[in-house]
């Protein structure tokens, strides 16, 4: 036979290098009339670049988050050196 075990779990699968998608023997679609798509190179152009207004709107919305982060890690470190020292102050 195909090398495989006789068992009802292996019945759908093919020995290794017996596939062929090419070949007209085998049934082209998944059952239920759909065919499989193997080629997708009419993909490939389509809504792929953003226009210039979405890249600016972009990067200035990533510049905001940048700077809302710098600021607030600011507030976080100067937060934490007046409880450093508070707390130096409260030990002498």
């Amino acid at each position: 036979t195909d090398g495989l075990p006789n068992n009802a779990l292996y019945q759908y699968f093919l020995k290794e290098g017996t596939y062929n998608p090419s070949n007209n023997s085998i049934k082209k679609n998944d059952g239920d009339g759909r065919k499989i798509k193997r080629n997708f190179d009419d993909c490939a152009t389509a809504n792929v670049s953003e226009t210039d207004e979405e890249q600016r709107k972009r990067r200035k919305k990533e510049e905001r988050k940048a700077e809302k982060k710098r600021l607030k890690k600011e507030e976080k470190l100067a937060a934490k050196r007046a409880a450093k020292l508070a707390e130096k102050k409260r030990l002498k």
